[in-house]
């Protein structure tokens, strides 16, 4: 083997491997080699130097070769995204925010993904009016919730500005149509609905405004609302108005409601003191000033309160006789109780008339309270007929029936009803 052997190999190699068609210059390099092999030394230099040079010609072509490969790859990357962009704007309106999530989560880069937001040339105006079209047509929605809507999308203020003034919806239709459901479900009052409509975001002018627009008669809901109200338990006039004034209801719409719902407030009146009757348990017993206190407190006015104790078979003077028989019942054993004066003095301080207590008075069988306040009294203490009888004309007995109440007791000294009369006309 000659020592030319591998220049020539090295040569050939770099020839044929990158110069396989230059016939010129493989015979230049050749005759280069066959021109200088007679320095052994410099021939082997020569093919280490080719041998360099067919390294680094490696080197850079395999560089360039994966530099052409990585530019074609990122072109193919930016075409896909620049696809699926398109495709996205071709359904409803996105925002850059959103497109750019979406294009991240089909596994493009955030460079990839804003370069083809930044190539698409999208109008984002239209794009969040589309949007907001979109939710107002399919859903119905109203406009605090489109702004919303938009900002948790990505858009700017201007874009959802925009949006919202050109997608052919007005806040203050849409604040009346929500006015009318709500009050055909409610049949509340003004203040109430327009608290209802504050809570879906409207402003305070279009919540007024547009519920000036819905044209409810808010009277009608009064009445309704009073209706409810009397189903409930009974109310007087007075406090019917104050229950719908808390609700919201202006005085004038409380007024119309009430007198529309009830006009015989002596009814209710009756109802309410039944009620509390059957309550407290006091059926049939209750007292004149409890009954009357009862029903002034509830509002009532006093020709509505007489109506109803009357309706009640209440009236004020037999209210004082069942006053006088209650008090009396209540204090079998309470002597100083169940005397006319006591019994004068506890019905003044029940509210009754003088009328109305000389009544009480003359309806009780004075003569057998009499006498059972004697046999209670002469049980504790001994007394002669004649000092039972100035007993009891002290305790406020009439004269006959405390005469009567004596005579019926004359078994008490072992005597006839003759023996105690004569006794009795010689004092």
């Amino acid at each position: 083997m000659s020592i030319f052997d591998p220049i020539l190999t090295n040569a050939e190699i770099l020839i044929n491997g990158y110069y396989p068609n230059d016939d010129d210059y493989r015979y230049y390099l050749m005759s280069l080699v066959i021109r200088d092999s007679i320095n052994e030394k410099k021939a082997k230099k020569l093919a280490k130097q080719l041998e360099a040079d067919l390294r680094r010609a490696q080197v850079e072509l395999e560089r360039a070769a994966l530099e052409i490969q990585e530019e074609n790859a990122k072109a193919e990357r930016e075409s896909d995204a620049q696809h699926f962009l398109n495709f996205y704007l071709g359904l409803n309106g996105f925002s850059k925010k959103s497109l750019k999530e979406k294009l991240i989560d089909r596994g493009f880069t955030e460079k990839e993904s804003q370069h083809a937001i930044d190539q698409c040339g999208a109008d984002w105006k239209k794009q969040a009016l589309k949007s907001a079209k979109w939710k107002v047509e399919r859903y119905d929605f109203l406009i605090p919730s489109i702004r919303d809507f938009l900002q948790s999308e990505g858009f700017t203020e201007e874009e959802i500005e925009y949006a919202i003034e050109h997608c052919g919806t007005d806040p203050l239709d849409q604040v009346a149509k929500k006015a009318k459901e709500i009050n055909e479900k409610e049949h509340c009052s003004r203040m109430a609905v327009e608290y209802m409509l504050l809570q879906y975001g409207f402003s305070k002018e279009e919540v007024s405004s547009g519920t000036e627009r819905a044209g409810i008669l808010w009277k009608n809901n009064a009445f309704y609302q009073a209706e409810k109200l009397i189903e409930e338990k009974p109310y007087s006039r007075k406090k019917l108005i104050e229950a719908l004034m808390e609700r919201g209801f202006t005085k004038t719409e409380a007024e119309y409601g009430t007198d529309l719902a009830e006009n015989h407030w002596e009814r209710v009146a009756a109802k309410v003191l039944t009620k509390y009757e059957k309550r407290t348990g006091k059926d049939g017993s209750i007292p004149y000033a409890e009954a009357k206190g009862k029903l002034e407190q509830e509002g009532f006015t006093p020709e509505e309160i007489e109506c109803a104790l009357k309706a009640n078979g209440l009236s004020q003077i037999a209210l004082a006789l069942r006053e006088a028989i209650r008090w009396i019942k209540e204090n079998k054993e309470d002597l100083q109780r169940k005397t006319p004066r006591a019994l004068e003095r506890r019905l003044q301080v029940q509210g009754f008339s003088e009328e109305q207590i000389d009544y009480a008075m003359k309806n009780l069988d004075w003569r057998v309270l009499g006498k059972r306040y004697l046999m209670t009294w002469l049980a504790k203490a001994n007394r002669r007929p004649a000092i039972a009888l100035r007993g009891l004309i002290a305790q406020g007995y009439d004269y006959p029936d405390a005469y009567n109440a004596v005579v019926d007791c004359s078994a008490i000294w072992g005597k006839t009803e003759d023996d105690v009369r004569t006794e009795l006309d010689e004092v």
